[in-house]
């Protein structure tokens, strides 16, 4: 396959993040059986072998469905100036400003790191070397390792041929919260010029805290409570018909709904009203929390999941049942509101403190 994709290339696992086991700029043979080493020791699946395309690289930050952040990650490099030897520039201290003589970077770069100077030597270039005027030297660029980066923004540049591929992509995969990850060499660039690649996607994106407040403004430009609304439903019955939902579907037309995976045959007799709604199948909460962004969610359960695995989350706002209990099972119930701390008289709907 390298032959087919020629050099040079890129390496990396199929089922690792941040880095892990991925090895760039891959010129020949030799460095391809290294690269595929390293890439199988961080893997379970497999790895992938990928053409190197020209640029840098950009994570298109998508909230809600929509493109709300544009960054631009950058491995740390210095600006030639014509005049000055590498050794010489690096002697300044780093900043953020792209000028000729200029170190961009998080922290300091030393000549004396065996890194720089394997990266200086894979571009032609020793410490005593002087960068021609304008010339980007990349200085480190190890994947794993990526506190040092330098990073730019470009949101203000967002246009509508961007935010429709995001759109688009979020779309097809389901997924409101989602990292695109792209290469581009000017990403400013009008649409009819710019040349990008999409490379991955991510379905879990982290917050910087640099970046949080923009995210957190973006979901709740009301600057209301950040905090998502959630309830949970449990109907009285094992293996309840979805009859009994339906007015309560209709009030709560607005929500997510969240429903166990093996209950979701249940919702076929329903599917001229469930369509139109946003209900999510999951295998375990954690995909609906940390996959999707929701403004609230409804857990919906029967008796039977409540037994066996208890309540989906520790945090809600509401506890609701839907049916009646008697005997033991109502002696559950009760028992499990006064440990959630519930005091009030009504037994089938109660909000949380």
């Amino acid at each position: 396959e390298a032959a087919a994709i020629g050099y040079p290339c890129v390496v990396k696992p199929c089922d690792s993040d941040r880095g892990l086991g991925v090895t760039t700029d891959v010129q020949d043979n030799v460095m391809l059986l290294q690269a595929a080493n390293k890439a199988y020791a961080a893997t379970s699946l497999g790895i992938l072998l990928e053409e190197q395309v020209p640029g840098d690289y950009h994570r298109l930050y998508v909230i809600g469905g929509e493109l709300v952040r544009i960054l631009r990650f950058r491995p740390p490099y210095l600006i030639g100036d014509g005049l000055k030897s590498v050794k010489a520039i690096l002697s300044a201290p780093v900043t953020d400003k792209e000028l000729p003589g200029a170190v961009l970077a998080q922290s300091a770069v030393s000549i004396e790191d065996q890194s720089v100077l394997t990266r200086l030597a894979i571009q032609g270039l020793s410490p005593e070397s002087i960068p021609s005027f304008g010339q980007i030297v990349i200085l480190r660029a190890d994947l794993e390792d990526r506190s040092d980066w330098s990073v730019s923004s470009f949101s203000f540049q967002i246009d509508e041929n961007l935010s429709r591929m995001a759109r688009g992509i979020s779309r097809a995969l389901g997924l409101e919260n989602v990292g695109i990850d792209v290469i581009s060499p000017d990403i400013t660039l009008p649409p009819s010029l710019r040349k990008l690649w999409v490379i991955e996607l991510n379905p879990i994106q982290l917050l910087h805290p640099a970046w949080a407040s923009v995210f957190l403004e973006q979901l709740f430009a009301s600057y209301e409570d950040a905090r998502i609304p959630i309830k949970v439903v449990v109907h009285s019955e094992y293996g309840f018909g979805v009859s009994a939902l339906q007015a309560s579907l209709e009030e709560h037309s607005a929500d997510v709904w969240a429903v166990p995976k093996r209950l979701e045959a249940r919702f076929a007799a329903l599917h001229d009203l469930v369509q139109d709604q946003r209900f999510y199948f999951y295998r375990h909460p954690r995909e609906v929390l940390l996959n999707r962004d929701v403004r609230s969610i409804i857990f919906l359960m029967d008796w039977e999941e409540l037994e066996q695995n208890g309540l989906p989350v520790l945090h809600m706002d509401q506890l609701q049942l839907i049916g009646s209990l008697s005997g033991t099972r109502l002696e559950q119930w009760e028992s499990l509101l006064k440990r959630l701390g519930l005091h009030q008289p009504d037994q089938y709907c109660c909000d949380l403190p």
